[in-house]
């Protein structure tokens, strides 16, 4: 099955680019020798273990002969264009396994970095980034579209791509809109880009910091496309969500200052310490109010923990629970038998009513983990956002901020 080389070239005369392609489909003999030798090319861009077609021993049937043809065919497109173009070839998709890195610079001032990692399973990716002036362009609003996107994640790449090998199509028509915008002095497009990005992301981050909810996507990776669905997010996960996003938005300020004047980019960092001054009194406050349930959690703990059979419960799980195995599944009431003689030994309860201390140990032992797993989950929170309110302040108590 013949594929398409998708190439950029240059016409240096006017200093334009265009996207060509190129089939790969071919007519000629290709021998035994040349099928059965190593191949770097990806017959799944996804797929873990397809990054690369082995060297093979030549045998009377060449194994994987339609993957050998197709990847021979593919070589062959790219010297015909290499040929064909010379110089004036800029760029060329491939479909090279494992970690490649492509850098194409057009001209001084725009310049792309295409990273990908080819039939790695989950590890693959391919991403581009776009340079302008030595300047990487950061899709900032995905800080607010994606529920876990971060600083990091943000600013490694422009753009991330399905890893489907069609998408080489799309990445070429994104580079060639940067670049065109450049060379024909419409260098507003870009920073209209950047503007759009900027502006999503401070507007929802205001939003925040009065909602009670919002609504993330999420991406599914599939092997060859990704699918996206909404999810709303509400209570103290969005409280997690939105203060760890307003406090990121904290480190974005030393790359938004780099950005061309006519982003206005002094405009995004004031609403960006704006809206943490805003915020910080309120998580203070969420904080306090966090500290006030734990406290009264762990004394109604202590309180059941003290209570008879459970305190006993408690005593003989933390001395023997593993060391004499009694979480295995064939020792599931090990334990319990082991706490019942030492009852009637403590106690003096009779066989007869064991079975009424069972129900109310089991009654006893349902509230104090639900309890703890309560107790657990708010200090998860409040350890989260205790973080992010550290992050805050120590921003505004930095040598740079002391003017504020």
């Amino acid at each position: 099955m013949s594929e398409i080389i998708y190439a950029i070239i240059k016409d240096y005369e006017t200093s334009k680019l265009r996207k060509i392609s190129e089939s790969t489909s071919s007519s000629r003999f290709i021998s035994d020798e040349e099928l059965c030798r190593f191949h770097n090319y990806a017959i799944d861009l996804y797929e873990a273990y397809c990054s690369c077609i082995p060297y093979v021993n030549i045998t009377n049937k060449v194994p994987d002969y339609r993957n050998r043809r197709e990847a021979v065919e593919f070589e062959d497109a790219i010297e015909r264009l290499k040929n064909k173009y010379q110089d004036k070839l800029i760029a060329y998709s491939h479909r090279q396994g494992g970690w490649t890195t492509f850098q194409w610079r057009f001209n001084e001032d725009i310049e792309f970095e295409i990273k990908t990692n080819f039939g790695f399973g989950s590890n693959s990716y391919f991403e581009q980034s776009i340079y302008y002036k030595g300047l990487k362009l950061a899709p900032y609003s995905k800080l607010v579209k994606y529920r876990y996107a971060n600083f990091t994640s943000i600013t490694s790449h422009t753009y991330e791509y399905p890893l489907a090998y069609s998408e080489w199509s799309k990445l070429m028509d994104d580079a060639l809109d940067f670049y065109n915008a450049v060379v024909e002095k419409q260098e507003h497009y870009i920073f209209h880009w950047l503007s759009n990005h900027l502006e999503k992301m401070v507007t929802e981050l205001e939003r925040y910091i009065n909602a009670s909810y919002c609504y993330f996507d999420n991406i599914i990776k599939k092997s060859n496309y990704y699918c996206t669905s909404s999810e709303r997010v509400e209570g103290d996960d969005f409280w997690i969500a939105k203060s760890n996003k307003i406090s990121e938005a904290l480190l974005f300020i030393t790359n938004i200052k780099e950005l061309p004047v006519q982003v206005n980019p002094s405009k995004y960092i004031t609403r960006i310490r704006n809206i943490n001054k805003s915020f910080l009194p309120k998580l203070i406050e969420k904080i306090c109010m966090l500290e006030l349930e734990i406290n009264e959690l762990e004394t109604q703990i202590r309180n059941i923990s003290s209570m008879m059979p459970l305190s006993l419960y408690i005593k003989l799980y933390d001395k023997y629970y593993y060391s004499k195995n009694w979480y295995l599944s064939k020792n599931k009431f090990a334990m319990l038998m082991f706490l019942m003689r030492m009852l009637r030994r403590k106690s003096n309860i009779t066989i007869s009513n064991i079975k009424q201390e069972i129900m109310i140990l089991e009654k006893q032992i349902k509230e104090w983990k639900e309890l703890k797993e309560k107790s657990n989950r708010i200090k998860s929170v409040n350890d989260d956002l205790s973080k992010d309110k550290e992050k805050i302040i120590a921003f505004f108590n930095t040598a740079e901020d002391i003017k504020d």
